[in-house]
């Protein structure tokens, strides 16, 4: 009986495991789609993408991209442990951190860094997109005034299909 309960458990810690792997390689086929929608700065020699203190999105993400471009651009993939070493990042990964963090890191950003994190409730601390889960599906979110104060242009098609836009601005880029 006691076997049966260590396989089941450790049936149990696989499966939590293989789903957390399958959600952070989704957020990676979706931060993907979405960057193809944003301008970011077009003066640098390689696309960086930064993992903020996450081992196992950082693992994800180097499979992902390992090889690919963005607008021809060579895909770099860093994972970052200090809020010194986000400078040069196109885009900056952060999972679930204190309220601490996130604000250093905010005032910290150079322009035309896209933040991205997967807590909602850090669009209101000047964060750009948020990847989320709501019941099982994964949902994007973005901050639009934040994109625009990065620098970062958005285009309008992207607006239209997140599931939530706080602090809309109306630019060339929304016509109708």
């Amino acid at each position: 009986m006691k076997l049966l309960l260590v396989l089941f458990s450790l049936f149990i810690i696989s499966t939590n495991l293989f789903a957390h792997e399958q959600e952070d390689r989704l957020r990676g086929v979706i931060l993907e789609r979405i960057s193809q929608f944003i301008t970011y700065n077009e003066a640098k020699d390689e696309f960086i993408i930064c993992i903020y203190d996450n081992k196992d999105m950082n693992k994800e993400f180097q499979k992902l991209y390992n090889g690919r471009k963005y607008k021809n651009l060579p895909i770099k993939v860093k994972s970052i442990k200090s809020i010194s070493k986000i400078m040069g990042c196109d885009i900056l990964y952060i999972g679930n951190t204190n309220k601490k963090i996130i604000k250093q890191i905010v005032k910290q950003t150079q322009p035309y860094t896209l933040l991205v994190t997967d807590d909602i409730n850090f669009l209101d601390e000047n964060f750009m997109l948020a990847l989320y889960v709501e019941g099982s599906k994964i949902n994007f979110a973005i901050n639009h005034k934040a994109l625009i104060d990065a620098n970062l242009k958005v285009n309008y098609r992207l607006l239209k299909v997140a599931s939530k836009v706080l602090n809309p601005i109306k630019n060339e880029y929304e016509k109708k």
